[in-house]
């Protein structure tokens, strides 16, 4: 679920585990830990009570009751302690000066009396329950709609049962991806209503970042870390969210052609010179479907470098016909759309010669289909919601006055115009038939309704891949949880990742955009 930069051709992909555990183990141990603090303070313990004394196992009878485990969870709970106020003291706070735990840990009814009443009151209860009612809704009706989605899919009744059964796998199960978030709720909850609050938000951080370590992952270099989030299932967000690592990706290297892509290219040349029918396009390739043509290109470390670059070509006169726009007065070059985009790389593998007027060679058509190419289209996410806005031309993309901190720029939803979707109403994030692109409402949209230009971007991409007729590509990646308004500029990969469009882009990450040659 979770990529967040710019997929390079031939790009690594990652073989999800069976069983993701690790927001499981995470949320196990936040739940016991929050338990532990509550007997800590609530019962009263003598003089020789040691952490591993705690009886944690008619929470989880078959997986915990360890003094390993315990040893575990021992410094999550003493880190907790240590950041959070402590209460249920005396009145003339005479406590026992200790460690954390020992601080909060009750040797005298009147203690634990206190806790009780300024920490774990009626409210707090209420509270617990309104909320847990709310995740079991929210799981109820997520597993509805996938039986329902199951049923649906399952036109035979073997096929049927195969996706009832598939829906019901426990990994789909939201339990463990809500348990963050439902911290974050129940804490503010809490500090609305009760005197002395837990954080539980800052609880799941911390056994978060200690199931991190248990793991090793902190040790791992950002490629392996990536490659092991996705076998859990864990969102880089999410990962970055918790942990305040970023993970990033660096771009692989450009392929060079090798004698079977050229042998393919042979064959694709030769359908398009008529010597051998198409299959199963139904779209004339040659028709180019606007005048947009480009012969190279400019590129940077980040997107903002690649728009200085492009701004400096056009003042030099090197693109003298490049798009321009005006916005609040000021006139700006720009980058093109992906409308754009795409025609540039039909009309370009159309072209019967070389930028330099020489006849084309074999390994030259595809050469716009073999990087990935930036755009000035712009998605705007609306954060802790499945809505997001398309912008054919985003000028807060195409003014960029500088490189934002973060990898996306920071704008408030209201403050864009563009076409609202809600991406629980599309296919996101999954190779496409030929069909499901020429009806994608995101496809249709970017290419300006053009069927005939997505049926040849298809088609010349399947041919390149040696694709039958079942070939699938030209995924539309989003960002499925986005915690913030975050605006992020759309792309298009290179041919090894099947054409896909991206919108859940790094600003940060290097960019690339078309000179328009005429």
């Amino acid at each position: 679920m979770a990529m967040a930069t710019k997929k390079e051709d031939d790009a690594p992909q990652s073989e999800p585990q069976a069983e993701p555990t690790f927001l499981k183990e995470v949320a196990t141990m936040a739940t016991l830990a929050e338990e532990a603090i509550r007997k800590l303070r609530t019962e009263v313990h003598g003089d020789s009570f040691k952490f591993t004394d705690l009886d944690l196992s008619y929470l989880y009878p078959q997986t915990i009751n360890s003094v390993e485990y315990l040893e575990r969870l021992e410094p999550v709970v003493r880190d907790y302690l240590a950041q959070t106020a402590r209460f249920g003291l005396d009145e003339k706070k005479d406590f026992r000066i200790g460690t954390p735990i020992e601080e909060n840990t009750s040797n005298y009814e009147i203690s634990a009396t206190k806790w009780m009443k300024q920490v774990y009151t009626p409210r707090k209860d209420e509270i617990d329950a309104r909320v847990e009612a709310l995740s079991k809704d929210i799981s109820d009706y997520a597993n509805f709609r996938a039986r329902d989605a199951a049923f649906a899919l399952g036109t035979h009744s073997n096929d049927r049962n195969r996706f009832m059964t598939l829906a019901g796998k426990p990994e789909l199960s939201l339990d463990a991806f809500l348990a963050g978030t439902l911290a974050e709720l129940k804490t503010r909850f809490y500090e609305t209503e009760l005197p002395h609050p837990e954080d539980l938000a800052k609880l799941y951080e911390l056994c978060f970042n200690a199931e991190v370590k248990q793991r090793g992952w902190e040790r791992l270099d950002d490629e392996k870390l990536a490659q092991a989030l996705a076998g859990e299932n864990v969102p880089l967000e999410i990962f970055a969210k918790y942990t305040e690592r970023e993970v990033k990706l660096l771009k692989k290297k450009e392929e060079e052609p090798t004698s079977e892509m050229k042998g393919k290219l042979r064959r694709i040349i030769g359908i398009f010179k008529g010597s051998t029918p198409p299959a199963d396009t139904g779209t004339n390739l040659t028709m180019p479907a606007s005048d947009f043509t480009a012969r190279d290109y400019v590129e940077g470390s980040n997107y903002f470098r690649a728009l200085q670059a492009l701004r400096t070509s056009f003042a030099n006169g090197e693109c003298p016909v490049q798009p321009t726009i005006t916005i609040n007065g000021q006139t700006y070059v720009r980058p093109p759309t992906l409308y754009e985009v795409l025609t540039a790389r039909v009309n370009d593998f159309n072209s019967k010669t070389n930028p330099n007027g020489t006849p084309r060679k074999d390994e030259d058509p595809l050469r716009l289909f073999r990087i990935y190419l930036d755009s000035c289209t712009g998605r705007h996410y609306h954060g802790r919601t499945t809505k997001f806005k398309l912008i054919p031309i985003c000028p807060q993309l195409v003014a960029l006055p500088a490189l934002s901190q973060k990898n996306y720029l920071e704008l408030s939803y209201a403050n864009s115009e563009g076409e609202e979707r809600d991406s629980i109403n599309g296919e996101y994030n999954v190779n496409l038939s030929k069909r499901e692109v020429l009806e994608h409402q995101d496809w249709l949209f970017v290419a300006n309704g053009d069927r005939s230009l997505l049926g040849a971007t298809f088609d010349i991409l399947k041919s390149a891949q040696g694709g039958g007729n079942d070939w699938k590509g030209m995924a539309f990646y989003i960002n499925v949880s986005p915690q913030n308004d975050e605006l992020r500029p759309l792309c298009v990969d290179a041919r090894g990742c099947q054409g896909s469009a991206g919108g859940r882009n790094d600003l940060h990450d290097r960019s690339r955009f078309l000179r328009r040659y005429s």
